[in-house]
């Protein structure tokens, strides 16, 4: 269902406004990508 990846790009959008992520890693996003971009955020 394509809205389905609409919707995903929207949400890395949010996350990832200046496009640092490979757009390949939003279908592989796993949990270690999450918790090291938060401890990015943190820093």
């Amino acid at each position: 269902d394509i809205s389905f990846y609409k919707l995903l790009k929207k949400v890395k959008d949010m996350m990832d406004p200046n496009n640092i992520m490979n757009p390949g890693k939003l279908f592989v996003l796993n949990e270690d990508d999450i918790k090291r971009k938060e401890a990015e955020e943190t820093q």
